[in-house]
Formats: structure tokens, C-alpha cells, sequence
């Protein structure tokens, strides 16, 4: 993300010159007024701002409500007409239009520098281009303004399962699920975990209970047949 350069106006001595002065309001500031000082409302954390609608997307998805992580790139178009900036910027970053998504969070910065939402999807962004380290540090200022806050704590999760660091993955995730219980994405994740090494007990306790919320959902009906070819039920 491009850094927010503070910069400082100095006003210039007048010196005596023949030449004609400027005509007050001339040159790269006119039409700048006292509006564009002024700071915008703080946005505040809020439980809503943390789902998508579901009405965006046809295709079944168990986790459609909490992340376009499954979202085919076709459908992220539909996405277009959403007001949310944050949605806007995360849509940018996994259509891989990461200046405009960058642009987006600058401009928002000071409205929601408080919000942990905002460090999240900052960090998303980064972790979809493979920035594992800057997405740490801005998963972590997340979780510094709201410690109970799982979304970072499970992206954390997923830095580790990508580092091959497995056990300390499924704590993040077992972490992510003790905070929100209603949250499925830890759950789907830790069942990937367990599908991944073959751990057929646990992984069809997860499956399953993911299958009977969306029974349809691909990713869980391949997982769930791969575990029976592990069991030798062809």
C-alpha cells in the first residue's frame, strides 16, 4: 500500500520583483476549500460490515456469506455495484487490480484506521500477492484493536499452513473458532488441514458438519469422496 506523505506548506518571503503578481486563487490550489480538511466520520467497527450479501453469487457456497476466497473470478464482476469501500478494495485485490485497491485504502484510511476490519482486508490484499510478512504485521495490528476479533487470527492460520507449519495452523484455527463460533471458515479451513494428512476421523467430523449447512458445496462433497477413497470405499 502506497505510504500517506505528510507534507508542510511553507509560505514564501514576498521579494521585490518587477514581475506581475498572481491573481489570488491562480495556480495548482484553486478550487480547494475548507471542506477538504475537514476529517471524515470515524467508521466504527460493526458485526454487519464483517459479511457479504449473499444475494451477490448463484453458485452454493458454504462460505459465500464470510469470504470471496471461493468466489469464481466471473462472478467478482457482480461485486461492481457494492458501496462498501472495503468490499470494493478486496474485490480489486483478487481481480488483481492492486493499484486501484491500494488507491481505495488510502483514501479510506482515516475513516477507518480504527476499524480492525480495515487491517484485515489491508493484509488480505497483501497476502494475495504472496506478501506473507506484510500481511502478518497488518493481521496483528488488527488484532491489536480488537483482540477477540477472528478473521485476522484464522488468516494467521493460513500464513502458517503456508509456511508448513501445520500444528500451529489448526491452534489459529481452534483459536478462530473458540472466539466465533458461528464462524465457518476456521472450521472449513481446519478440515482442509485434516483432508491434507489424510486424518480421516476429524476431518469427516468438520466435513460433515459444513455438508449439512450446504449440501451442495463442491469443496466439501470432493473432500468428504476423498476421505472414503482413503477408507477404500470406492
Amino acid at each position: 500500500m502506497n505510504k500517506l506523505i505528510l507534507m508542510t506548506v511553507l509560505l514564501s518571503l514576498i521579494s521585490c520583483s518587477t514581475a506581475d503578481k498572481k491573481k489570488e486563487g491562480d495556480g495548482e490550489y484553486q478550487g480547494i476549500t475548507n471542506d477538504a480538511f475537514i476529517s471524515p466520520p470515524i467508521q466504527n467497527f460493526t458485526d454487519e460490515d464483517d459479511f457479504l450479501d449473499e444475494s451477490l453469487g448463484d453458485e452454493s457456497n458454504v462460505l459465500f456469506a464470510e469470504s470471496i476466497e471461493k468466489v469464481d473470478s466471473n462472478e467478482l464482476e457482480d461485486f461492481s455495484g457494492v458501496d462498501h469501500p472495503l468490499v470494493k478494495a478486496l474485490v480489486a485485490c483478487y481481480q488483481g487490480k492492486y493499484e486501484e485497491a491500494d488507491l481505495i485504502f488510502d483514501h479510506n484510511l482515516k475513516a477507518y484506521r480504527q476499524n480492525p476490519i480495515y487491517w484485515t482486508q489491508v493484509a488480505n490484499c497483501f497476502l494475495k500477492k504472496d506478501n506473507k510478512r506484510k500481511a502478518l504485521l497488518y493481521y496483528n495490528k488488527a488484532k491489536e484493536l480488537r483482540a477477540n476479533y477472528a478473521p485476522p487470527i484464522n488468516n494467521i492460520g493460513v500464513i502458517l499452513e503456508r509456511k508448513d507449519q501445520p500444528q500451529k495452523a489448526l491452534k489459529a484455527y481452534e483459536e478462530a473458532m473458540r472466539i466465533a463460533s458461528f464462524s465457518l471458515t476456521p472450521l472449513f479451513n481446519s478440515a482442509g488441514l485434516f483432508v491434507r494428512y489424510g486424518l480421516v476421523h476429524e476431518a469427516e467430523s468438520s466435513l460433515k458438519s459444513l455438508i449439512d449447512l450446504e449440501k451442495d458445496d463442491i469443496d466439501t462433497i470432493s473432500s468428504l469422496a476423498y476421505m472414503e477413497m482413503i477408507k477404500g470405499d470406492y
